[in-house]
């Protein structure tokens, strides 16, 4: 993988992490555990020739402390296929994929089971990561 940002950004709140060249197509945010699935769905999206971005974003509050050339820098506004990717609930990510990304996490409460059944389950998985980001590319193009 080639880190674009090692994680000294982290104080910033949210950095990219890694993409694929310097025109991704496709931006991922991820937190926490999630973060290397949303690599290795970066690695998965360039092998079919789709570049994306990995923004690791950990902290919303120190993220929104930020300026607006800062926050628009590693969320640029004029990429809209995004996808947020966090094993909890999805509400608030809204704010960070716009109205046409896709939230993937949790939709329920209560679920228990080993994290690779949980993450199965939840769809915070590659596969699903990889043929969302092709449904959203679709979309915006058909526009």
């Amino acid at each position: 993988r080639s880190i674009v940002s090692p994680a000294t950004g982290l104080r910033r709140g949210g950095y990219v992490l890694w993409e694929a060249s310097a025109k991704p197509e496709v931006l991922l945010i991820a937190t926490g555990s999630e973060v290397n699935i949303a690599l290795d769905a970066g690695q998965s999206l360039m092998r079919d020739g789709i570049p994306s971005r990995i923004v690791s974003l950990p902290s919303w509050e120190l993220f929104e402390a930020q300026d607006t050339h800062y926050r628009e820098r590693i969320i640029p506004p004029t990429l809209k296929a995004r996808i947020s990717i966090e094993a909890a609930a999805t509400i608030g990510w809204e704010r960070y994929i716009g109205l046409d990304g896709k939230a993937i996490g949790l939709q329920t409460y209560g679920t228990s089971a080993p994290g690779n059944i949980i993450y199965e389950q939840l769809g915070l998985t590659v596969q699903r990561i990889t043929e969302e980001a092709k449904i959203l590319l679709k979309n915006n193009t058909e526009r």
